[in-house]
């Protein structure tokens, strides 16, 4: 299966669920149909995946994740409490995205104090352990 913008979907979901029902008396009001219906289904869509990032495919991770940390950062600053999801797989998207903020802020303290030979040095570890890696089937 291949990967598709998530509005296409959304408009070829939307598509096929106004050509199957009762038809509209023409195609501007067909059109405007799909249109609307695909906007509901993108709001239903975004407003799950922000409660449940698990079920995102990996590219709209990031944004979900960021978007359900936001939530459980503003939960915990008004109420100091929060209710975090209880499936292994969306606690483990919410700690490395969480993980890779924290190693972003503390990458951007050391980066000045580094080299361009230090810099390079370390770019050369981490593709020499990306190709270890790859080697014994781990995947990024």
């Amino acid at each position: 299966m291949t990967s598709i913008d998530p509005k296409t979907f959304f408009t070829a979901l939307a598509f096929i669920a106004v050509v199957r029902g009762p038809r509209p008396a023409d195609d501007q009001q067909t059109a405007a149909q799909i249109r609307e219906f695909a906007g509901l289904i993108e709001e239903f869509c975004v407003a799950t995946a922000a409660d449940n990032p698990a079920c995102l495919p990996d590219d709209a991770d990031a944004t979900a994740i960021d978007q359900t940390i936001g939530r459980h950062i503003r939960e915990l600053r008004e109420k100091e409490i929060t209710v975090l999801p209880r499936d292994r797989e969306s606690l483990i998207k919410l700690y490395d995205r969480l993980n890779y903020r924290n190693q972003r802020r503390i990458n951007r303290q050391l980066y000045p104090t580094f080299n361009t030979s230090k810099l390079a040095d370390m770019v050369l570890d981490y593709l020499d352990n990306e190709i270890e890696q790859s080697s014994n089937g781990d995947r990024p």
